[in-house]
């Protein structure tokens, strides 16, 4: 089987029947880097299933052994189980710790889930659910039209409302989760997929704009975004009244009326070869936690996922490791609410894992260099690990 190039939050389904979510934009040859979401099970033979499958340990679990659900896939009719509580470091080292298919990645240094091209089964695109959606609106018989359930319907009002609010052209619109592979239910949310830097800036740039008061497409109201702020607190160790400071920041937050709709950028197919995240003999070495304050001075690719960003170093805080300040150029981030927040130009103070990387894109040229970088989202930092804004007179710049 062909399979075009695979990017953030496709999903693709194995011969064993798990569904699984295409993590970040690079990946191996021949192979695709994920996370297990769903696994299909029979509930009838096996009823305790959900005990083995559920990690127990993770305090932000939006999924837990108390609170089963099954997503039945509506062209199949099989019923899955959802094995991801979330996408927090803990959850996806429990994910990769029992897999069959977890292999030692030499670029991160560490185990990966990285299913072989041949042992995929299907591979969902968000750009084809949702044209094939537009489609049956714009062009279908009345029945295919009646066929469509409401959540289905509502995705695509969703991206008329992307286009006709921020001209985003409805080829860069794609809609993951479980819409994508047909298993949503009456509670899912909506989730979009942008394609390209243009379209996410358009996005980014206008949604101040947006009303939190009214029909259709709006942002978040106050009230809706202290439960995020929560989830942020746990992951970060900061206080709620700062995580709610950045969530509020982070302007493109939306609902459907009362319904969730979650935006991530990713690139377009022509931007990949130009996206400094790493080649096949990168190496990142992890050496310690640090803290340090940074000035950005790119973030191009800080929208994507996973986010990566030139940074300058002004001060390092906090170490145990023997570097100079101009030797760490890059923050790269796994850790969604972390990214969204930060502009080009902005001083943040900066606390994660420091990683040697060899080999890796420059911001600026093809050629390979040598630096290092800090890395959010990893399991050694987690529950202590933010990026935070910070006011630093300009004129100390280089000299703290």
């Amino acid at each position: 089987m062909k399979f075009q190039p695979f990017r953030d939050r496709d999903y693709i389904q194995d011969k064993q029947g798990g569904i699984y979510q295409v993590i970040g934009s690079i990946h191996p040859q021949n192979k695709v880097i994920v996370l297990q979401k769903y696994q299909r099970i029979s509930p009838k033979d096996d009823p305790e299933i959900h005990k083995r499958l559920i990690p127990v340990n993770d305090p932000i679990s939006k999924v837990r052994n108390h609170d089963l659900m099954y997503w039945k896939q509506k062209t199949t009719a099989e019923e899955f189980i959802r094995v991801l509580p979330n996408y927090s470091s803990k959850s996806a080292e429990a994910n990769i710790k029992s897999h069959s298919f977890k292999n030692f990645n030499s670029v991160f240094q560490m185990e990966l889930i990285e299913i072989p091209y041949e042992q995929i089964l299907h591979h969902w695109h968000p750009q084809q659910r949702f044209k094939d959606l537009l489609l049956i609106i714009e062009k279908g018989s009345l029945q295919e039209k009646q066929n469509l359930d409401r959540l289905e319907r509502e995705t695509v009002e969703v991206g008329l409302s992307l286009n006709e609010l921020f001209g985003i052209d409805l080829d860069n619109i794609g809609v993951t989760g479980s819409i994508l592979w047909e298993s949503h239910h009456n509670k899912s949310d909506i989730d979009i997929m942008i394609y390209g830097i243009g379209a996410t800036k358009k996005i980014v740039e206008a949604s101040l704009n947006i009303s939190s008061h009214k029909r259709g497409l709006r942002r978040y109201k106050t009230t809706e975004i202290l439960p995020l702020a929560e989830k942020m607190a746990l992951k970060t160790g900061r206080d709620m009244e700062e995580c709610f400071e950045y969530i509020y920041r982070k302007n493109y937050l939306f609902f459907f009326n009362q319904r969730k709709v979650s935006i991530t950028f990713a690139p377009a197919f022509s931007e990949l070869i130009h996206y400094p995240f790493y080649y096949s003999d990168t190496i990142f070495s992890s050496l310690t936690p640090i803290r340090i304050k940074a000035k950005i001075k790119n973030n191009r690719w800080g929208y994507y996922y996973p986010s990566l960003f030139e940074i300058e170093c002004i001060e390092i805080m906090e170490k145990k490791f023997e570097i100079y300040r101009e030797e760490i150029t890059r923050l790269m981030v796994y850790e969604h609410e972390l990214v969204g927040h930060f502009r080009t130009g902005d001083f943040v103070e900066i606390r994660g894992l420091l990683q040697k990387a060899t080999n890796v894109p420059s911001f600026k040229e093809i050629a390979a260099i040598d630096t290092f970088q800090i890395f959010l989202g990893g399991q050694e930092t987690f529950g202590n690990e933010f990026i935070h804004l910070i006011t630093i007179d300009e004129d100390l710049n280089g000299e703290i």
